[in-house]
């Protein structure tokens, strides 16, 4: 499938490149294809005919698209692009994604206590099992919380190596230095 991005108020917007069809035309409101064809660019519309002419001319569609929606909401456009048959989606950053009341109702976006961060909504599972309980049961782990138990299990090494390693800085829970 081909998409695009377009920066718009607000973050971006994606739209799947679609074939437009005789069936699409029917199904826009009444008057409104009229007012395509009568549209300033309703020149190129020879260069639009089929999917290999629109690919010829994919740049100068994406720069007409991308100059039109530029001033538009991006959860308005997307609404009104989908009522009229063009699939479109905000796409949502992880800070979108937590603040999502909608996920959060549906017990995707879990409020988790973390030892560092406190309160957090981190994701939980994507889908709900009718008998079996999921979710999440702790918070992430902190760094190097768990690296003696992964050396050990993994690689064979010793509590006392693992402790050499970690006096020397190599490893452990100490400060991020990059």
């Amino acid at each position: 499938m081909d998409r695009k991005e377009y920066l718009l108020v607000g973050g971006y917007l994606q739209l799947l490149k679609t074939v437009r069809t005789k069936r699409h035309r029917a199904s826009l409101p009444r008057g409104e294809f009229r007012s395509i064809r009568q549209h300033p660019h309703r020149r190129m519309h020879r260069e639009w005919v089929s999917n290999a002419k629109r690919k010829l001319n994919e740049d100068r569609i994406d720069a007409l698209i991308a100059t039109a929606t530029s001033t538009r909401e991006r959860h308005v456009l997307a609404n009104e692009l989908c009522r009229r048959g063009v699939p479109a989606a905000p796409v949502l950053d992880p800070a979108d994604i937590a603040a999502n009341e909608e996920l959060r109702e549906r017990g995707h976006m879990e409020r988790v206590d973390h030892p560092e961060t406190g309160p957090i909504w981190q994701s939980g599972l994507p889908i709900l099992f009718s008998r079996t309980k999921g979710g999440i049961t702790r918070p992430a782990p902190l760094q190097g919380q768990h690296s003696f138990e992964v050396f050990e299990e993994f690689v064979g090494m010793s509590r006392a190596r693992y402790e050499e390693l970690v006096e020397r800085g190599i490893t452990g829970k100490g400060e991020i230095t990059r």
